[in-house]
């Protein structure tokens, strides 16, 4: 038994896939997912689901989705299954184990790769939960009463992506990380901390000009689409490379004149 959200919104059992035609039934199967084990009370599910324009009847429609949803998910109630979508005071829980989702399968790595002391560890981990995602979450439930959730769980994803390129950056496998980052930048150009690495990749793989060249184009960006100018950090990270006179990493003396260490490490790391 287990069940996807990190994409279309999948169940499956003993090899089955079981379907969940209306899109509102998936939309409450991803929300009771997310929080599975515990109760979403009623008025957020409401909320979640139908925003400012809730029926009339609002409890009744809600009920409503949730029969059809326990008629398919009554596909996996066999040989004792303890799935069960049960009232719980004012809300509602789907009680199904959260290893048997792929949201909690993809958290639990990712808290397991923070906690190890092994890079290549934290980097097998890493793209194991990464495997999980097939797509945008709740890919073919979601709406803009969805968007706040949505973007809270892309943002685990892209967390998680940033923390890979850094524990590949300590590895000094600078090379290898240029294409994805140049590949996540285009998609958002606002990620602050991937410039930064991209600037560390690219300096020291010997392409300083380039990592120069990155910086102005991220500085027009942040002017021209944000009105802002780059964080502290990455100006300090510009200054590093500007200062460097080696294409490997700054040297001893001018790494030591620098008021503080920036966020993305240092350039000679």
């Amino acid at each position: 038994m287990y069940f996807r959200i990190l994409g279309t919104v999948q169940g499956e059992a003993a090899g089955r896939q079981i379907t969940f035609g209306w899109r509102q039934e998936r939309q409450a199967l991803g929300i009771l997912l997310i929080e599975a084990g515990h109760a979403v009370p009623t008025g957020r599910l409401m909320q979640l689901m139908w925003g400012e324009t809730i029926p009339r009847n609002g409890r009744g429609a809600l009920q409503s989705v949730l029969s059809r949803l326990r008629k398919s998910l009554s596909a996996f109630d066999h040989e004792g299954s303890a799935l069960a979508l049960n009232r719980r005071g004012d809300g509602y829980e789907l009680a199904v184990p959260r290893e048997q989702v792929d949201l909690h399968a993809f958290r639990a790595l990712m808290a397991e790769a923070h906690g190890a002391t092994d890079p290549e560890t934290g980097i097998s981990l890493i793209r194991a939960g990464l495997g999980l995602w097939r797509g945008p979450a709740l890919a073919d439930a979601t709406d803009d009463n969805l968007d706040t959730v949505v973007t809270s769980l892309e943002e685990e994803r892209i967390s998680a992506q940033e923390h890979l390129i850094e524990l590949l950056l300590r590895m000094g496998r600078n090379h290898e990380v240029i294409p994805e980052l140049i590949r996540l930048i285009a998609d958002r150009p606002e990620r602050e901390r991937l410039h930064g690495q991209l600037l560390l990749a690219l300096h020291r793989s010997g392409r300083r000009l380039e990592a120069l060249e990155a910086y102005q184009r991220l500085r027009r960006t942040l002017a021209d689409d944000f009105g802002l100018t780059p964080s502290g950090d990455l100006q300090q990270l510009h200054w590093q490379i500007l200062d460097s006179d080696r294409s490997d990493g700054l040297t001893t003396e001018s790494r030591q004149a620098q008021p503080r260490r920036p966020e993305y490490g240092s350039v000679l790391a």
